[in-house]
């Protein structure tokens, strides 16, 4: 079990009898700067009079190794205790190696050792003309209601509960342009969404053992999400004709309706699903989206996403859950020029990752684990330029920003889909088994259904699972 998760729960459990919750301190925000220093800031708690730091630049600390820098923190007026280094050159990539001691009254004295990666800098100019209160500098992240300080947690979500107040549960059918095999149910409808051991899972499951529906009514009977639908009306109902049967598959949805933001840093610690014609979906979305539709100009980022056989090849390319894939899409007939992908010496779904966004005015960078895998810098022309000059792209999309359309409001999504018109090549083969349907065909929904005992039996991991979710402004 991951070292974070296990402290939580141990803690949790301790809470319930003593009174160590109040020994979490808040957390610590770090920020790079460039050319030179760095800035620690930490909320203030109630009782903390006094923080001190120490740390080291890619060289662990101990108590018989302290930091070879150690400073207090300063408290200032606006609730945050702080301290500013203008000497350490820190690079991307460097791991400053820190511990920071704290005095909280009737409490006595606490220690925390901790490590942060240096993804970013910031240059201290912009550092030096932004406004400030104490030590909070401006972030370049927009949020609707509220401003934030650089390094702020803006959103996060360690899946202790199911918050419907944080998170739409999505309920529809899913049509264009991926068309996905799937409906996606509320929780209350279909057990497929659903918190355990604190940790969030998205587990797909087949219509037909969902009460009241058979093998039968998959073929000829009616699938009405009407109360609840969180779509436009078209994809609320299906009434199975023929070939055109209902989507065989259930899977879950959730959109983060509580998150709208402009630029920040995305986080996700989580396991990716295994099993045959699964993928997950991890995105950043408009939030001026519909669910269910697609704005081919208003911009989709796929964070993360592997394809759940673990044996997929077209010939010698291999498409399994070895691929990580993601990036930019703008445009459903262009949707593959901008994406990414690294391949893993083991399946993605073999065990946790780190998947990250960077999302800033001027870029947008997909890591993993902390490695930079992919990243979009738009040119004059903004994204459009990054495109082959085939691909349609609205004319007007860089007049505001050579970022657009990514400079509006979003927010995050996570999802199970399985099958579909756009995730599978139809020349792929599954071990020794061909894709079973092809993304032209009109039966392509029912050919797939045909084969469920074949890859029904390979879905021995097929939930999306998450520790956290955490954003983070610039």
């Amino acid at each position: 079990m991951h070292i974070g998760r296990m402290r939580r729960i141990v803690i949790t459990a301790l809470c319930l009898t003593q009174t160590l919750c109040k020994i979490l301190p808040p957390p610590v925000n770090i920020r790079a700067l460039k050319p030179k220093g760095f800035i620690v800031s930490i909320p203030d708690d109630p009782g903390i009079t006094k923080y001190e730091f120490e740390c080291k630049v890619n060289d662990k600390i101990s108590f018989t190794k302290p930091g070879n820098i150690r400073e207090q923190l300063t408290k200032h007026e606006d609730g945050r205790w702080s301290y500013r280094n203008g000497d350490v050159e820190l690079k991307l990539g460097d791991i400053l190696y820190y511990r920071y001691k704290y005095v909280k009254y009737k409490e006595g004295v606490h220690s925390n050792t901790k490590e942060f990666l240096v993804q970013d800098l910031i240059d201290i100019q912009y550092l030096e003309h932004t406004p400030r209160v104490g030590d909070c500098v401006k972030s370049l992240t927009v949020l609707r209601e509220t401003e934030a300080c650089s390094g702020d947690i803006i959103f996060e979500d360690n899946f202790d509960t199911l918050r419907e107040g944080v998170w739409r549960f999505e309920q529809y059918i899913p049509s264009e342009p991926d068309y996905p095999f799937v409906s996606y149910q509320h929780h209350n409808n279909a057990h497929v969404i659903f918190v355990e051991d604190g940790y969030l899972k998205i587990e797909p499951k087949l219509l037909q053992n969902i009460s009241p529906y058979s093998g039968t009514s998959i073929l000829s009977g009616t699938l009405d999400l009407t109360n609840g639908c969180t779509s436009t009306p078209g994809n609320c109902e299906k009434r199975a004709s023929r070939a055109n049967i209902l989507p065989p598959i259930v899977s879950g949805r959730i959109t983060a309706t509580s998150l709208a933001f402009t630029y920040g840093t995305v986080e996700i610690r989580a396991k990716l699903p295994h099993g045959d014609w699964l993928y997950p979906d991890i995105l950043l979305q408009s939030i001026y989206d519909w669910p269910g539709t697609f704005n081919k100009h208003s911009g989709v980022v796929r964070i993360a996403g592997a394809r759940g056989n673990l044996d997929l090849k077209e010939g010698d390319t291999e498409y399994g859950n070895k691929v990580l894939y993601g990036g930019v899409i703008l445009n459903a007939g262009c949707r593959n020029d901008l994406l990414n992908q690294t391949v893993g010496t083991e399946p993605w779904g073999s065990d946790f990752h780190v998947y990250s966004l960077r999302w800033a005015p001027e870029s947008i960078t997909l890591s993993v684990d902390g490695r930079e895998w992919a990243k979009y810098e738009p040119g004059a022309d903004g994204l459009k330029s990054l495109y082959t000059k085939q691909c349609q792209l609205k004319a007007s999309l860089s007049k505001t920003s050579k970022i657009a359309p990514f400079n509006e409001y979003f927010s995050l999504t996570l999802g199970v889909s399985a099958g579909g018109l756009l995730e599978f090549p139809d020349d792929v083969v599954s071990g020794v088994e061909p894709k079973p349907w092809r993304n032209s065909q009109s039966k392509s929904l029912y050919n797939f259904y045909q084969e469920l005992i074949q890859w029904w039996a390979t879905w021995t991991q097929p939930a999306l699972t998450v520790d956290y979710v955490r954003v983070y402004a610039l």
